[in-house]
């Protein structure tokens, strides 16, 4: 017997996905309308040959959240998290980006919107309990990708609320917690300064429920119809162009431990460059590309994975999407400080101008335009660091002195970079 899910793209029906429950087969099939007018939804499910049984699987995988928000979500659709259709299922009508997953034995979920109150709101966030920021009305609210705990809300004009229907979220809020210290400055400040030196990153700004800070990200795969309608853009992230599951969202796939760290059979420069040759503009991304990995390089992002970067897709090919997600890893000591991809063959933020050629030689690209981006990228920064004022969004002493020190560090990178 097979599990079906009907995949629509706003009002239009794309393909059916069917599960075989024995042997757990995955196929899809685009309708014929869709393959006349409409677009692949993936480079690894085409029109001209039926996509892999693993492709299709991968391509969902993606879609579903990560770490202890699988977890509940497990519990509480009793199904076992590697359940695949099961979750995409129950979290259909609102992924990350702009396909929606309805069983044709459901009914189509009406337009309705619910509105959340402040004081509601805050007491969920100061809990810092998982199950309570997720779980709403008896429904779970989480369904984009991710570890980081967080809330996908529709904001306007002050006030917050969740969608349903045609009304799909515009935001998320991300949240921290007791061992993520200070790490909503940390981003807001990191995505600032990316966007001051040059690069497309998605809107941030901070919120305070009580005393608990929370980080309200514009998400770049919606945009506002009307007060009754957000459309949804579609976007595939770094895993789903290059046809990985997200354990593979680290180029060291299997960890950094001496007997594992030469397996490297994840997200790579290497391989996300080679991409590029299938975007619209090939040599407008790989600059692009270029740009977001010398930043997260100059503000010791070891965590930019391959999840963490993404790609509108539709008609006219593929185009990055705004950059996300960017933190100075350096601030938490505690946290793995490998880089998620190597520069040549270093994984240490320590990187030297042979790792840099190193890379330029895998990734084909041209030294000299490799490292004049790298010095105009640090000049940049430094002049971003002494003309923008980020640490005035610090709040309390505590949070200004670990602000200092975070602007003190990447100070000091950039310089090192100007210079080399």
């Amino acid at each position: 017997m097979a599990a079906k899910l009907s995949v629509f793209y706003k009002d239009q029906k794309v393909g059916i996905i069917q599960v075989d429950s024995k042997t757990e087969h995955f196929a899809f099939a685009y309708t014929h309308a869709w393959r006349q007018n409409g677009f692949e939804i993936s480079p690894h499910i085409p029109f001209d040959t039926p996509a892999t049984s693993a492709s299709i699987k991968k391509f969902l995988d993606n879609l579903l959240p990560e770490g202890r928000a699988l977890d509940i979500f497990s519990l509480f659709f009793q199904v076992t998290k590697n359940n695949t259709l099961a979750i995409t299922r129950e979290i259909g009508n609102e992924t990350s980006g702009a396909l929606t997953f309805f069983d044709d034995r459901a009914e189509r979920v009406t337009t309705s919107e619910r509105k959340i109150k402040e004081i509601e709101l805050t007491e969920r966030i100061r809990t810092e309990d998982p199950v309570r920021l997720i779980i709403w009305d008896g429904k779970p609210r989480l369904s984009v990708a991710g570890v980081q705990d967080k809330l996908p809300v529709i904001y306007r004009n002050g006030a917050y609320s969740f969608g349903e229907g045609k009304l799909a979220s515009t935001h998320i809020l991300k949240f921290e917690t007791d061992r993520q210290r200070h790490l909503i400055i940390n981003e807001y400040i990191c995505m600032k300064l990316a966007h001051a030196a040059g690069l497309e990153a998605a809107e941030v700004e901070i919120k305070h429920f009580g005393d608990k800070p929370a980080l309200l990200v514009t998400r770049f795969d919606r945009k506002r119809i009307s007060d009754e309608e957000i459309e949804r853009l579609h976007i595939i992230d770094g895993c789903q162009a290059l046809d990985l599951p997200p354990t593979h969202k680290y180029e060291r796939n299997m960890g950094t431990g001496k007997r594992v760290e030469a397996v490297r059979e994840g997200v790579s420069f290497q391989k996300l460059f080679a991409f590029s040759n299938r975007c619209a503009n090939p040599i407008k991304t790989k600059l692009q590309i270029l740009q977001w990995a010398f930043f997260n390089l100059i503000i010791s992002n070891a965590d930019a994975h391959g999840k963490n970067i993404s790609f509108f897709a539709g008609k006219n090919g593929y185009t990055l999407t705004p950059f996300y997600d960017m933190v100075c890893i350096a601030m938490y000591p505690e946290f793995e400080q490998q880089l998620s991809m190597g520069y040549g063959d270093n994984f240490s933020t320590d990187i030297q101008k042979r790792d840099i050629e190193a890379m330029c030689e895998q990734c084909d690209i041209n030294p000299k335009l490799a490292f004049k981006e790298l010095k105009n990228m640090a000049n940049r920064v430094l002049k971003a660091v002494e003309e923008h004022h980020f640490h005035e969004a610090a709040t309390g002493e505590e949070e200004k002195a670990f602000v200092k020190e975070m602007v003190k560090q990447i100070r000091e990178r950039a310089e090192r970079y100007s210079a080399i």
